[in-house]
Formats: C-alpha cells, structure tokens, sequence
C-alpha cells in the first residue's frame, strides 16, 4: 500500500501494510518479529555483474534463531520472512475494526445533533453537517480497508516478503571498536515494493508536523529554520559520520550536546528518544565487551522507546539522517530504560563488505 496523505481515514492504520519505514516483519517459522531498517540496491553481484536485487536491511536475531552461526543463502535451507506477522495482522483488524465502531457511533451523535438544532443556527448546522459526512466517509473507506487486508493478506502466502540473503553471527569482536553486529538482509521480492520510491518514514497520525518539530528540537535557537514535513513522510537523506555520532551539534538548555531521535517500530510505533553522543559499554556473563549507541527515553512521561518487536527499526534525527539500528535495550523493571543500538556508518561499512556495489536509494554516508 502506498503512504497516505495526513488526511486520509487510514493513516496510523495502514502502516503494517505501507512501504514507510518501520515496515513490521516476522519469520514464517514462527512469528517472531521485528522491524525493517531501510532498503538498498544491489547494483552488481558478486561476479561483477548488473543486479536488480533489492535488498532489506534488518537484525540477524529477527531473521534468525540461531544467532551464532552465519547464514548465506541455501535453496536446501531458504529462511522466508514475511510482512506483518499473524499476531500483528490480527492486532490491527482490531484496532481498524474498534476505529470504525467509534466512527459510527460519532456519526449516530452527530446526526441527533443535527436534528435538534435551530434553523437559525446557520454555522453549527453548516460545521455538524460535514463533520457527518467526513464520519461516514472515514467509515466506508476504514471498512474498504478491513476488507482489502482480509482478502489480500490474511494468508500468509500473500504476506511473504522475501527470502534471508545474508545473516552473519551476532558478534562484538568484527574489529576493534567493538560495536554489536546484529545485522542480516533480505532479498526482497519487488513485487511488494510497487510503492516504494525510497527510504521514507511515514510518522503516523500521533503527532501533527508542528508537534512534532517542537519535541524533536524543544529549543527556539535549535528548532530555528528546521522542519517536519507537512505531509508526515520524513526522506532519510543521509547517515550521520561517525564525528557526529560522537559528537552530536546540537544541544539542551544546559548547552550540552543532544540529538532527539525518532523511531517508527512494529510494536510501540512511533517514539522519541535522546542520544548524547556517550556510548554506553556492556559486558556479557562470558566477559565479551561491547559498545552501544545509547538512547533513553524521551522522558519520564513519554513511555518506553522502544520495546519487544522493534527490534531492526531505524534511529533518526527530526532532519532525515539515519543514527542506527535498534538491536535490543536494558530492561527496569517492566520497562526499557535504555535502548540499545549500533551506527549506521558502522553498519554501512559491513554492508558494503557483503555488496560492495549497493546503493540506498540516494542517502549519502561517510565511512570515515
């Protein structure tokens, strides 16, 4: 499905089904989820020759369940990922179907409205009235939607998305910054992309752009000439250098450096988190050590960041530049307090290693 307009019935509904990023993901296997970082050209194979794959970027523990062992390819042993996982698939019915139930009863309200109001009362008939017939439009077109997704997606066979191409061992030892490789690919088929034109994350209906712009730069002095686009469909135009990941050029009230990010991810959709430019440094029960991107929550009202099945989203600054890939996060309780992920250059490093001639549909990136 094509990404909507703000406007339309079925924007914050749709996205399951959309090719915004954030698309859900999940393994046929067993339904095990998560979330699509973003989608890249392969351009030429191995051999040197022209490609037309399209290929989707994700974490190795969500495409597999053996974690630590590579995985290339095998036509004996094809690993299928599909969009939207069954439990996915029937959570957002649900919310659709619960959404056209509430449209209907405004509806009922809004007509008895309209019968007891004064002939005088010219405005209120005039504003009640299409209020009415934007209810009844949201519900035709919200049941269309219901409809479209029971007759063309509910079998799993319509829902496959593509096939694992490559799946390296999550390790923390590829070289000596230490940064946590939980990375794995997609070969994709384009049939599912007929709407895709390129990297774009489609911000869902939470938040309007002006909402928006004031939490991801809360400062006047920051937010001055910066802004979310109208329409809620935010480009990824390019990964931040590694410089920048270190050390962020934008700041809080105190004058420290602080990126706010967002996140659009198959479990708690979109959030807002804050990154400092400190990595945060773990250690495993084996001794392993390793160095982590390190997001908190936005603040002590705003929920987690992230949670169970977003898992692969992309990290993103309110100006379209990519940050990382969410890979796991440090549980308090019943809550993430922090969330863990690991840089996109980093990431794109080892990307290029595996297809030296891809292309991400025009986000520029220095490796440096």
């Amino acid at each position: 499905m094509r990404v909507e307009d703000p406007t339309h019935p079925s924007v914050g509904l749709n996205h399951p089904f959309n090719t915004g990023l954030g698309i859900p993901v999940a393994r046929l296997s067993d339904d095990a989820q998560g979330t699509l970082t973003l989608l890249f050209k392969e351009m030429k194979d191995k051999s040197g020759q022209p490609s037309d794959r399209i290929l989707a970027l994700t974490n190795k523990h969500v495409v597999s369940l053996d974690t630590t062992t590579d995985y290339e390819f095998n036509e004996t042993d094809p690993q299928h990922i599909v969009v939207c996982g069954d439990r996915l698939l029937n959570r957002t019915v649900g919310d659709i179907e619960d959404a056209i139930i509430k449209d209907m009863r405004d509806a009922e309200k809004l007509s008895k409205e309209l019968k007891s109001l004064d002939d005088q009362d010219t405005m209120a008939i005039d504003r009640k009235a299409t209020a009415l017939k934007q209810k009844n439009e949201d519900i035709t077109i919200r049941q269309t939607l219901v409809d479209t997704i029971q007759a063309g997606w509910k079998d799993v066979e319509n829902r496959k998305l593509g096939l694992v191409d490559w799946a390296p061992a999550i390790s923390v030892t590829v070289d000596d910054r230490h940064y946590t490789r939980d990375i794995a690919t997609i070969s994709v088929d384009k049939e599912k992309l007929v709407n895709f034109k390129s990297n774009i994350v489609d911000l869902g209906n939470e938040f309007d752009a002006t909402q928006l712009e004031d939490r991801f730069w809360p400062l006047d002095s920051v937010r001055k000439g910066r802004t979310i686009p109208s329409n809620l469909q935010l480009p990824i135009n390019s990964i931040l250098p590694r410089r920048l990941v270190l050390n962020p050029d934008t700041e809080d009230k105190n004058g420290e450096p602080l990126y706010i990010v967002g996140k659009y991810g198959n479990t708690t959709k979109l959030t807002l988190g804050r990154y400092s430019g400190m990595d945060a440094y773990t250690c495993s029960e084996l001794g392993q050590e390793s160095r982590e991107v390190a997001i908190y929550n936005y603040n002590k009202k705003s929920g987690d960041f992230s949670n169970h099945g977003d898992s692969g989203s992309l990290i993103f600054t309110g100006d379209g530049q990519g940050l990382a890939i969410l890979h796991s996060g440090m549980p308090r309780g019943m809550h993430n307090h922090v969330t863990y992920a690991t840089p996109l250059w980093w990431v794109f490093k080892q990307i290029l290693v595996q297809y030296p001639s891809a292309e991400f549909y025009g986000i520029t990136y220095s490796l440096d």
